[in-house]
């Protein structure tokens, strides 16, 4: 059995949720750079698309005045790298993130690109977690807003 580590779990208090499967959240939070572990990656393709989902449905169910085009436009501006990224530093993912000495010295923890790619990720372990697009919402709207 995998524990997480100390800040994993100050991660998971500040997200408000505690993963059953904390390898899930363990390959989430590592780059690429760190070629002996699963990296985030394909996390973070799903969690674009789970990302894009929970958005979509909760602009839908609140604004229901909302045209198609508005909803895209505000899907847009909550899913966008600097949104997220903004999200990441909220979530102090920085601090988290495993990389590599390397990748680190080049500083990819302060990456726009890098951070909101690993919230895409975070949220891809999440659904995987929860296996509840509603979960998802619940917990990370609120950090939109």
């Amino acid at each position: 059995m995998i524990l997480p580590s100390q800040l994993e779990t100050e991660f998971q208090s500040r997200l408000g949720y505690y993963f059953d499967d904390p390898l899930l959240l363990r390959q989430a939070l590592t780059h690429g750079s760190e070629a002996r572990l699963p990296n985030y990656q394909r996390l973070e393709h799903l969690g674009d698309a789970v990302l894009g989902l929970a958005v979509s449905w909760w602009l839908y169910e609140s604004n229901p005045e909302y045209t198609p085009g508005q909803l895209t436009v505000s899907r847009a501006h909550y899913v966008c790298e600097k949104a997220l990224a903004q999200l990441a530093r909220k979530w102090q993912l920085q601090y988290v993130l495993r990389c590599s000495p390397d990748a680190d010295a080049i500083g990819v923890r302060e990456s726009d690109h890098v951070l909101s790619d690993v919230v895409e990720a975070v949220i891809g372990a999440l659904f995987l977690d929860t296996y509840s697009v509603r979960r998802v919402q619940q917990i990370v709207i609120p950090w939109l807003k």
